[in-house]
């Protein structure tokens, strides 16, 4: 027996998070980057350069969830979840390099 399951806006919903943690990951790369012309520091201007290239990333990667869920597909892939953890833990770094020279 199979139930069709009514995602709603499951779609919506996840497009609008992946959004949010981009804007997120934009305004800290935008704080480190800051922080790196300020005190001059090569590896804060690296590492910003870094975190707005990895929320680029999850912009496209959240319109790519929103139209994987769109279609039908409801499981998110290994390196999609992987990648997230990469970017999560790069903002986490960016926010304690800050720290430490700021």
């Amino acid at each position: 027996m199979t139930t069709d399951v009514d995602r709603g806006i499951q779609p919506q919903r996840t497009a609008l998070a992946w959004t949010r943690t981009a804007l997120a990951m934009t305004v800290n790369a935008l704080l480190v980057l800051r922080a790196g012309f300020v005190a001059n520091e090569g590896l804060l201007l690296g590492w910003g350069v870094a975190m707005a290239l990895v929320a680029a990333a999850l912009l496209l990667a959240g319109a790519q969830r929103r139209r994987a869920l769109t279609a039908g597909h409801h499981e998110p892939s290994p390196l999609l979840i992987g990648g997230t953890a990469v970017a999560t833990t790069l903002g986490a770094i960016g926010a304690a390099l800050v720290l430490v020279h700021g």
